[in-house]
């Protein structure tokens, strides 16, 4: 019998004007949604910054509380984002969440997209 993994993409825009601050909540139901769901979600988030601390699993000072809320969904779905570096200058935008840890051994960055600030990752 075969395993399901569903696979998104996702763009957490951080422009108020067309979702306001609903779209913190939206990214959080969605992640709810997923419980017991093997899944696997990725995309540009746009948290800023470093408000959290991948490695620690913890925020960092300065956080909002949007930041902190998305990091207890995380904590509390035990789910596993495995972006540790950073993405865009010294923020982590593009994040990569499971609720499976072993289904992702290691991210790393490659380059710089074309024309961008932004990197890509494998």
């Amino acid at each position: 019998r075969g395993t399901t993994l569903i696979i998104g993409v996702c763009y957490r825009t951080p422009t108020k004007d067309i979702f306001g601050k609903e779209i913190h909540n939206l990214t959080r139901e969605l992640l709810e949604e997923m419980r017991g769901t093997n899944f696997l979600l990725m995309g540009d988030f746009n948290y800023k910054n470093r408000p959290i601390d991948w490695d620690g699993v913890q925020l960092e000072p300065g956080c909002t509380s949007e930041e902190e809320a998305f990091l207890d969904c995380i904590q509390d779905n035990l789910l596993t984002q495995h972006v540790k570096i950073s993405t865009r200058k010294d923020s982590t935008f593009y994040l990569l969440i499971t609720r499976e840890p072993e289904l992702v051994d290691e991210v790393e960055s490659v380059d710089f997209i074309v024309g961008s600030d932004h990197t890509m990752l494998t």
